[in-house]
């Protein structure tokens, strides 16, 4: 029986499902995607790296050798599987050199074992920020609070030199800062500044149950500053930081350069982790330029939440910008027949979607055709082709690709998972050695992309529960009736009644089972004919 009382005793989690909510939409492509293995023999397995490119050349430094990090604190980020290398692959000639880091200052050997540091290349120098790893001369797991710059062309001959172990100090310069301590945010160039995002800086050993064997902070900031570089003085100037606790209390996402509207350079923070009153994703963006950020909570991205490969067009002859995504890990996805499903443990995903921003700044989000081979891309990156024209940030110029068919880069590295939930299971996952030529098509398709909605935003918490199971829903028009369904797993229904006409706009309801069997409910709302469902496990 469901009605108004209290829920004893239960422990619930919550998978959705969105039933007529996804799939809504079908249209011919913008444009396609294909990705296609490139044999690399002797490439590294690596996820949550740093890079710089020169030419053909990829220069990998950091990153770990294993898949998702272990829940059980003496497992996860151990220090054997920490990249203890450095390595240089070129696609078009599939070969891979590398050199030990041991021929480097301790203090930057250690930074570069780190993994999720953040990078961004200015002409030939790579400069590398923070990142999280074993240290043996602190003897515990810290964020390095060191900026590194790297030149790239004289690191990458040296490497492919026959030495097997050649002294790359001289092409190493490090400062030390606090204000560097950061790991799993991300870093970009507008104009000659560097625009460091969001990220933590956590010291001491991982535990997921939030045991007091760690100290946590994220930076809830933009910082932003120039790196003065002459000789051996290396130097940071001109700082300042935009902060809020907020809309920028994020790590783990993507920041995607675009274009906005009016032709304007930026930066976008898509998604990342954690809500701050929830663990689970952020859905909206937040737009960054010089002037500063504008948060855009009016749109929710559904799919592909965690940092993953990411590609940027524009397309200067009708104004839009698209973001595109590659695999990696989401609260969402969309089944084979078009269904959004929400699954709050954020599983492993094989999605790739595309965010476009029209010319009047509005954003729509659809799910490509392709998709990734397998439940990979989290921890991986997406490496320009060289050749590819480019605006300032990074941005690819859509309108002068030449051809119908085009290499736009590679998708290079991250986790690879056998299936999609295996955090609190023993299911091991595995970093990837494996490249994926990107090719952009132009033409018609017979395959379509579908437009992702969620028209009732319908939310079941809290998640777990021990109480009273609230229903949030959102209705974008009046409805004549509003029919709530409880269902068995086995099809059997368990209870129904009717709310009645309601108005535009948010409800809620609140439902207490009193002798619900154990296992798996659905609870359907339906509204005209918008329905959806969440799938409810009792135990």
């Amino acid at each position: 029986m469901l009605n108004s009382s209290k829920f004893k005793g239960l422990h619930v989690f919550i998978t959705s499902i969105l039933l007529l909510a996804g799939g809504s939409f079908c249209a011919q492509p913008v444009f396609n995607l294909k990705l296609q293995p490139v044999p690399i023999p002797g490439a590294p397995a690596l996820q949550s790296y740093a890079f710089g490119t020169w030419g053909d050349d990829w220069l990998l430094l950091g990153g770990r050798m294993d898949g998702l990090h272990k829940r059980q604190p003496f497992a996860a980020f151990d220090e054997a599987n920490q990249n203890a290398r450095i390595y240089v692959l070129n696609p078009v000639q599939a070969k891979v050199w590398s050199a030990p880091l041991s021929s480097l200052p301790v203090p930057i050997a250690e930074q570069l074992r780190a993994t999720n540091l953040e990078f961004a290349q200015r002409d030939s120098i790579l400069y590398l920020i923070g990142g999280y790893g074993y240290s043996p001369t602190a003897a515990d797991h810290l964020t390095h609070p060191q900026l590194l710059a790297v030149q790239i062309p004289q690191i990458i001959q040296a490497i492919k030199q026959a030495a097997p172990n050649p002294n790359l100090g001289p092409y190493f310069q490090m400062l030390t800062d606090a204000r560097m301590a950061v790991a799993g945010g991300r870093m970009a160039l507008l104009g000659n500044q560097f625009y460091l995002v969001g990220g933590q800086r956590f010291d001491g050993r991982y535990n997921p149950m939030n045991h007091p064997t760690f100290v946590q902070e994220y930076t809830d900031q933009v910082r932003i500053f120039d790196v003065f570089q002459s000789g051996d003085t290396l130097a940071i100037e001109n700082y300042r930081a935009w902060t809020d606790a907020n809309h920028l209390h994020r790590r783990d996402y993507n920041l995607v350069p675009q274009i906005y509207p009016g032709g304007q350079p930026g930066l976008s923070i898509f998604s990342g982790v954690f809500q701050v009153a929830e663990d689970i994703p952020w859905l909206y963006p937040v737009d960054i330029d010089t002037a500063g950020y504008t948060p855009r909570p009016g749109f929710k991205q559904y799919l592909n939440h965690y940092h993953c490969a990411t590609a940027a067009l524009f397309q200067a002859s009708t104004g839009s910008m698209h973001s595109v995504f590659f695999g990696g890990m989401a609260q969402y996805f969309l089944d084979s027949a078009g269904n959004l499903i929400q699954d709050n443990n954020v599983p492993f995903v094989n999605t790739i979607a595309r965010i476009t921003r029209d010319a009047d700044g509005n954003l729509d989000e659809v799910k490509l055709p392709e998709e990734m081979p397998g439940l990979t891309g989290a921890g991986a990156e997406f490496i320009l082709h060289p050749d590819a024209p480019v605006y300032a940030n990074g941005v690819v110029k859509m309108d002068e690709l030449v051809g119908d068919s085009v290499l736009l880069g590679y998708i290079f590295g991250g986790i690879q998972s056998p299936q999609a939930n295996i955090f609190f299971t023993n299911i091991p996952s595995n970093a990837e050695a494996v490249a994926y030529a990107v090719w952009l098509h132009r033409g018609t398709s017979n395959q379509q992309e579908v437009r992702v909605k969620n028209p009732l935003g319908m939310l079941v918490s809290p998640n777990p529960t021990t109480g009273d199971l609230l229903i949030n829903y959102n209705l974008p028009e009046a409805s004549d009736i509003v029919r709530i369904r409880i269902w068995s797993a086995a099809g059997q229904m368990l209870g129904e009644f009717d709310e009645g006409k309601q108005s535009a706009g948010p409800h809620f309801l609140k439902l207490e089972a009193t002798g619900m069997p154990k296992g798996y409910l659905l609870i359907n709302i339906v509204a005209d004919k918008t329905q959806q469902t969440q799938k409810v496990l009792f135990e």
